[in-house]
């Protein structure tokens, strides 16, 4: 889990600047759209080649977006996310 202050600092931070939801949101859709190109590349489907050390550190920027997001919007994502996984463990996904 990413450190909560760190999180909150950067959400403080976005506040003040004025960021609305729907920019974050924008921001979380480019995050994801990092990934799929870090990924391509790692896997030899793009022409630029990359490595996956590329993909986990996009991966770790859309999981620290989604926390600022969640926090912005006034969701508490660890809780969404303990929700989730018990109903994948009810339905017989883990």
């Amino acid at each position: 889990m990413p450190d909560k202050s760190a999180i909150a600092a950067i959400a403080e931070r976005l506040r003040a600047r004025g960021y609305s939801l729907d920019v974050q949101m924008l921001c979380l859709a480019e995050e994801a759209g990092e990934v799929i190109q870090a990924y391509r590349r790692a896997a030899g489907k793009a022409r630029t080649p990359g490595e996956w050390s590329k993909v986990a550190e996009e991966l770790a920027d859309m999981v620290i977006v989604s926390h600022v997001t969640a926090l912005l919007a006034g969701i508490d994502l660890d809780a969404a996310i303990a929700a989730k996984l018990d109903a994948i463990k009810a339905r017989g996904g883990i």
